[in-house]
């Protein structure tokens, strides 16, 4: 269902926040055998113009060409204390954007297009369509943090990339060279089962704090 169609009552509805479109027209062709609404949006301003009178089951917000001003939308909605879950979409999550988005509110983080259908079984689940995947990084069945696998190195690693520092800063801050840390990266990736950053900050987020 596109703008300016009014849903169902009981029809839920996704705002699309997404100025390009193409986020916008993908979840329409997957979607449109499901009892959903979806309302496409173009910027931050539209969005909260139309959450002043309208209360969605679920808001994806496209970071497209300019993060910087999805990452403020994302933090307005959560200074608003909007309801719906946010999912955010980035044509290149890098470890540093995928960190300030969560950090900023959203549920989830998804690499476009490459994880559209990880992005479809999210948005699925939020909405009762189908079962959460396990996803990478999932609890064994016996309970224990996949973090375990890794070593104490490779933990060390991996903390300081998940706070979204870079290559060189990771080997200054641990006393070791960038291309070592490209080593541990790539093992940690490895043994996680994670494809790309986003999957990364996913797995450590997702970890219960002590």
């Amino acid at each position: 269902m596109g703008a300016g169609q009014t849903p169902h009552a009981e029809v839920p509805e996704i705002l699309v926040v997404d100025a390009a479109g193409l986020v916008h027209a993908a979840l329409s062709l997957q979607l449109a055998d499901r009892s959903a609404a979806l309302i496409r949006v173009r910027d931050a301003a539209d969005c909260l113009e139309r959450l002043a009178d309208r209360a969605p089951a679920l808001i994806v917000v496209d970071l497209g060409a300019a993060p910087p001003a999805g990452l403020a939308l994302l933090r307005e909605l959560r200074a608003r204390r909007c309801p719906a879950p946010v999912l955010a979409a980035a044509a290149h999550a890098s470890v540093r954007l995928a960190v300030e988005a969560m950090k900023s509110g959203a549920a989830d983080v998804f690499e476009w297009p490459l994880e559209f259908g990880r992005m479809l079984a999210g948005l699925g689940a939020i909405l009762g369509m189908a079962e959460p995947p396990a996803g990478p990084g999932a609890v064994s069945e016996s309970g224990r943090s996949p973090l375990e696998a890794l070593t104490r190195r490779e933990q060390e690693v991996l903390a300081q990339i998940a706070g979204g520092a870079s290559n060189k800063e990771v080997g200054r801050l641990l006393g070791i060279s960038p291309r070592t840390v490209e080593v541990h990266r790539a093992r940690i990736m490895e043994k996680l089962g994670a494809r790309n950053a986003a999957d990364l900050v996913r797995i450590v987020l997702s970890e219960p704090r002590p």
